[in-house]
């Protein structure tokens, strides 16, 4: 029995300790869904039109500044940490199937066809999806999934550089009359907030799946998102090589902090005034597609340390614990909050963009989050895995060999 006994306790520890490991992804997780919805809210689900019939007490002042606080807070930061978070999963699971001599990448490939395809579903009431553009940007984890973590933070460093907006840039240097960046992505969108507004539904689904995926496209790439989310995969995946969250110290993670906020510092400082030394569609477009999304990168750092930091003070843990069922069914939550936002504000539905400035639509995003929140806790009470957390894990393993 003695002999037994520590062999038990010494299990349990082990199995209690990677418990709140995954809590802590997946309160990361659910905080960086709260940032998405609360801003999806306000911009009324990529319609962007102020209301005209506005209803409430809050002026279009106080309006403004309730926005501008929001995007402080989470505008970038938000989507930097989920798409980070995206890439430690993936190494969670090749780790895991590579422990039983099975390699992943394969089957993770077929997870991003099926991951673009429920992308896809979701584009046909919600233009700004982001599940297929990160299957399609899924590639460099499975190409390297097996490079030494030295090399894979190299590509991710690079990628984060934006290689483009620096060969774009030489470029320019040398063919001064040449248009730095060039982008039509608003081309398309009068005709969509027009079909936003007045429908039919169908013809805007059509018009999302198509001009509207372009534009969204053309968008991440001017936006300087396409290098950024590929770094952010791999770093992701460097960030669970060397079981981050594990092994860092609360100490540590103050110590990121003050780092990230001094180099945060002067990034800021040229991004906020680089309009007082470049002229307009020139240099001014390469510094935010250049610098821009390196600011949102230390931003994300410094906000992910405050929530590592919180999460080793006991009373805070407890408060942020009921992000992790709503992180846990992120899949399932991303889809309906789609949803929902759509019927609520655009025309084919309530149509609510009309009444409802800044603040009464992050009130309504405050009051929905909670739902969700509620929601996702009641479910995983009696199941596992959230609804399309379920079906895209069955489809996954779908294989005529039982061995897999």
């Amino acid at each position: 029995m003695t002999s037994i006994t520590p062999v038990h306790s010494e299990s349990v520890s082990v199995s209690t300790e990677a418990n709140k490991r995954i809590e802590l992804i997946d309160m990361l997780r659910g905080f960086a869904l709260v940032g998405i919805l609360l801003l999806h809210h306000m911009g009324h689900f990529n319609m962007f039109v102020p209301p005209d019939q506005p209803i409430g007490p809050f002026s279009p002042e106080f309006d403004k500044e309730v926005a501008r606080l929001m995007r402080l807070i989470f505008l970038g930061k938000a989507y930097c940490l989920f798409s980070f978070l995206f890439g430690y999963s993936f190494w969670i699971q090749f780790r895991n199937q590579q422990s039983r001599g099975y390699d992943f990448g394969p089957r993770f490939a077929w997870r991003m066809v099926l991951l673009f395809l429920l992308g896809n579903i979701h584009m046909i009431y919600y233009r700004g999806d982001i599940l297929a553009f990160y299957a399609m940007l899924s590639f460099p984890l499975i190409l390297t999934r097996k490079w030494p973590t030295w090399i894979v933070f190299s590509v991710a460093a690079l990628l984060i550089s934006n290689p483009y907006f620096i060969v774009r840039l030489i470029y320019h240097l040398h063919n001064p009359d040449v248009a730095l960046v060039k982008h039509t992505f608003g081309n398309f969108f009068p005709e969509i907030k027009k079909l936003m507004i007045n429908g039919p539904f169908w013809e805007l689904s059509w018009v999302n799946l198509t001009k509207g995926r372009i534009s969204i496209l053309e968008w991440n790439w001017y936006q300087g998102r396409v290098f950024q989310t590929a770094a952010l995969f791999l770093f992701g995946m460097v960030a669970a090589r060397i079981n981050l969250f594990s092994k860092t110290s609360a100490k540590t993670w103050f110590v990121v902090f003050i780092v990230s906020f001094l180099i945060l510092l002067p990034l800021h400082f040229v991004l906020e005034n680089y309009g007082l030394w470049s002229e307009p569609g020139k240099f001014r477009n390469l510094t935010r597609g250049l610098l821009g999304p390196n600011r949102s990168l230390i931003q994300m750092i410094m906000m992910t340390s405050l929530l590592c930091l919180a999460w080793n003070v006991r009373p805070l843990r407890n408060a942020l614990q009921v992000l992790v069922p709503f992180g846990k069914m992120s899949l399932t939550n991303y889809m309906l909050m789609g949803l929902i936002g759509v019927f609520l504000y655009q025309g084919v539905g309530l149509g609510l963009y009309r009444y409802l400035g800044s603040t009464l639509s992050l009130l309504v995003a405050l009051i929905l989050t909670v739902l969700h929140i509620i929601g996702s806790t009641l479910w995983l009470k009696r199941f596992k895995q959230g609804p399309l957390e379920y079906l895209w894990k069955k489809l996954t393993w779908i294989s005529l060999n039982k061995k897999t």
